[in-house]
């Protein structure tokens, strides 16, 4: 009788452990996911922008900005910064937080004491994803306005 229940206890502590990593799996997957269509809406607004015919450059020139930095090297980061090449605003550096060295011509640091860093009039967050927990660490860190890029699309 000992054996059975020691036998039934351990097949439900298997379940029950499958059941854990099944479920952790899942959201993980899930909050990826969500990325993924935060980040297509966003290339969504982006391109209806664009199609309108406006400038990065003009909403920072209204918005007396000169000089940038941008936080987050992946895809979003790389197409602003290829955007704003051809336009009159600086962008000084970039921010990852591992470091991608992506654009040669573009000083790219990883995610270190950002009060060690030149001095710019905004940083642009382009990890949208987690814009809130960045944005709290830049302002107090450089205390220069942290801006999300999807804010900025959509007031464009």
């Amino acid at each position: 009788m000992k054996k059975m229940i020691f036998i039934n206890a351990m097949l439900l502590f298997g379940a029950a452990a499958a059941n854990y990593k099944r479920t952790r799996e899942l959201d993980h997957c899930r909050r990826k996911a969500d990325k993924v269509l935060r980040e297509m809406k966003l290339f969504e607004q982006w391109l209806f922008v664009k199609q309108d015919g406006k400038r990065f450059a003009d909403y920072f020139r209204r918005e007396k900005i000169r000089t940038i930095a941008i936080y987050g090297m992946g895809t979003m980061g790389e197409r602003l910064y290829d955007e704003l090449r051809d336009q009159d605003v600086t962008v000084a550096y970039a921010i990852d937080q591992k470091g991608k060295r992506v654009c040669s011509d573009l000083e790219v640091y990883s995610n270190t004491d950002l009060r060690m860093l030149k001095k710019v009039d905004a940083v642009v967050v382009t990890a949208v994803h987690c814009y809130e927990e960045v944005r709290k660490r830049i302002t107090a860190e450089m205390e220069v306005p942290a801006l999300s890029l999807e804010e900025i699309l959509y007031e464009m």
